[in-house]
């Protein structure tokens, strides 16, 4: 049984948003939530559960990270949840990406090989469900929102914004850095779980002039950010009310 959140299977929704920040978690529950009642607070890792539209939705704070994220992450799989979506934030890698844009991951890279000892040394490769890539987009078009599809960087470190390291997986058409997603769609895969991840750029790390690209980051301002976040929201919460029955399977 989960040890990290005090919970019944049936205090858990079987769709589950996934912010790292405890403070978003109570932002959704109390803002887009009908009924939300909160069923932990162990570790300030908050988890509501509540009603949009009339379709029941939980929103579990992760913490930051990959090993925090994997403990909640683990212990949703316990409670029996059928999808997750991590809905955070990430620093955009591509140039063209801008303050407040959306990426949708369809993949995610890792910058350290924390997971290859379960494969003999070897590389796993993990990706989103499918079609909760697809539901994402759609939602984002309705809203008329700039959004980007494709990989991202999952790091250990916040502080990692080393300029070769970014530049060679632009080389692969990553969009942004973040710092849990990779977890999440390995959890996924493992677990037979469907996951979507879905972040707001919050700050730009690379820029290109003259064809050249050179480290510059720029942060988002907290209110201009804000945008950024209610949208992202909306976008995830109208993508399960419409798919719900597919998402709870």
């Amino acid at each position: 049984m989960p040890v990290i959140i005090k919970a019944k299977e049936n205090d858990v929704a079987k769709v589950v948003l996934l912010p790292g920040d405890p403070q978003r978690a109570h932002y959704i529950a109390k803002n887009f939530f009908s009924k939300a009642k909160l069923y932990t607070h162990e570790r300030l890792m908050f988890g509501y559960t509540g009603f949009y539209k009339g379709y029941k939705i939980s929103v579990q704070t992760t913490g930051i990270g990959i090993p925090s994220f994997s403990i909640i992450a683990e212990e949703l799989n316990m409670l029996n949840v059928k999808s997750m979506i991590r809905v955070g934030t990430a620093g955009a890698i591509a140039p063209d990406l801008k303050i407040n844009d959306l990426v949708i991951a369809t993949s995610a890279h890792l910058t350290h090989p924390l997971w290859s000892y379960k494969v003999n040394y070897g590389v796993i490769s993990p990706v989103a469900d499918h079609n909760i890539v697809k539901m994402l987009e759609n939602q984002a078009k309705n809203k008329d929102l700039n959004y980007y599809t494709g990989p991202v960087l999952t790091s250990i470190f916040l502080y990692d914004e080393n300029e070769e390291l970014l530049k060679k997986y632009l080389m692969y058409n990553t969009l942004a850095i973040e710092m849990e997603t990779y977890a999440l769609f390995e959890i996924g895969l493992r677990y037979n779980i469907k996951t979507g991840s879905i972040v707001v750029i919050s700050d730009t790390l690379l820029e290109e002039n003259n064809g050249k690209v050179f480290h510059k980051v720029v942060w988002a301002d907290k209110k201009l950010l804000s945008v950024g976040i209610n949208n992202m929201i909306e976008v995830v919460l109208n993508a399960v009310v419409k798919n719900y029955e597919y998402l709870i399977k």
